[in-house]
């Protein structure tokens, strides 16, 4: 048991340096720091791979190698050089074909020039001024997505957080809705009239908006005699069984949240995977014209109900700030005018929540870069934009 230590602390005097490390006795060691050592601040990789050193000077040893956008902590400054902590593992010969490792934290360096802070990844205006990845255009689904010109779509400008605050207390409602007093709850499901003369039918999805329909009375004769006729339309296939299986382990519930008869559309409200879901549904024939997240205050539905501005579905696969514009009214009543993701950016979540609103007809939101790798930036980075987008006719 004493050999091991009485080893370590042996000191040969014939000990050398060996390309930025210390061959002391028969032992390699680093510049070993104490656990505790305080981090200065943290900075990240601008090379792939970036060499980091035992001594600050370009032509010590590389000890270890990081990659592209890894976090590096500084622990102090050395002219053009930054010493940062790091936990390395060191080979050291045992006597023959042996060796031993040994896991220590160490002082090494980087070249400042190597490595940036977390604000050089901060949106710049340059970064708003670039392409757009369109989906949908002019009311067109795209076989692939697209970078286009943000021209005639949408034009996104930074606001100063006071800005933002502001219009936020002048934030216009995100959507006013009348339930249908001929909706029938019954029989573990919501069945709404349609404009059509038929009825949609969801499940009991009370926990999120269909309890407040009225109370009547719907006979099973009834509704067997409704779907003999064809005037039962069923939001999804979980719903085709809400008789039977109302209530089913897994499945997706939609409650009926109310109607916009002005724009002919009746919203569903869901839960999937832990968020809220809003799906929009022509009252003619209960197809969904658009589903979106609810994020902030959106989903947005304009008071004259000339359009929508949702957070389409695709957002919890390729986050960023995805947004997507139904039209309504006139030629192109429930049609989408164009989907797009704005790149560089994801709207910002602080404290669980988002900040999204619309105000005088332009989104505000919240929003942190995606220019450290493709990762969000901490809540502290926060910025915030004004998108105006183009609506149509």
């Amino acid at each position: 048991m004493l050999l091991p230590l009485l080893l370590s602390c042996w000191r040969d005097p014939e000990s050398q340096s060996v390309e930025g490390d210390t061959l002391v006795g028969r032992f390699l060691v680093g510049d070993v720091l104490p656990e505790d050592t305080p981090v200065l601040y943290e900075v990240y990789s601008l090379r792939e791979p970036l060499a980091v050193r035992g001594y600050p000077s370009a032509d010590s040893a590389t000890v270890e190698k990081r990659y592209l956008h890894d976090r590096l902590e500084v622990v102090g400054e050395q002219g053009d050089w930054l010493a940062v902590k790091m936990r390395t593992r060191r080979s050291y010969p045992l006597g023959g074909e042996l060796h031993g490792v040994q896991e220590q934290l160490e002082r090494l360096y980087v070249q400042r020039g190597d490595v940036a802070r977390e604000e050089a990844f901060m949106l710049k205006e340059e970064d708003l001024r670039g392409d757009v990845v369109a989906f949908c255009l002019e009311g067109e689904h795209l076989d692939a997505p697209r970078e286009v010109k943000p021209d005639g779509l949408v034009r996104v400008e930074f606001v100063s957080e006071e800005e933002f605050r502001e219009r936020s207390g002048m934030r216009q409602a995100p959507y006013s809705l009348r339930k249908s007093a001929g909706a029938v709850k019954e029989h573990g499901g919501v069945f709404v009239p349609m404009d059509s003369g038929r009825y949609l039918v969801l499940r009991d999805g009370s926990a999120y908006g269909g309890g407040n329909a009225a109370d009547s009375v719907m006979t099973l004769e009834r509704l067997e005699e409704l779907e003999s006729e064809g005037k039962l339309l069923f939001f999804d296939d979980a719903a085709r069984r809400v008789m039977e299986e109302c209530g089913a382990e897994g499945a997706r519930e939609w409650g009926y949240a109310g109607d916009m008869t002005g724009a002919g559309l009746s919203l569903v409200e869901g839960k999937d995977g832990g968020l809220r879901n809003v799906a929009f549904l022509s009252r003619v024939d209960g197809r969904p014209v658009l589903e979106s997240l609810v994020l902030g205050d959106l989903p947005f539905i304009s008071p004259d109900s000339a359009f929508v501005l949702a957070v389409p579905p695709r957002w919890k696969e390729l986050g960023g700030v995805n947004l997507e514009l139904l039209r309504l009214g006139g030629r192109d009543s429930s049609r989408v005018a164009f989907s797009l993701q704005i790149p560089y950016m994801e709207f910002c979540r602080d404290g669980g929540a988002y900040e999204a609103f619309v105000q005088d007809g332009a989104l505000h939101a919240r929003v942190v870069s995606l220019k450290l790798d493709g990762r969000p930036l901490g809540a502290e980075r926060r910025q915030f934009v004004r998108v105006e987008f183009a609506r149509g006719e």
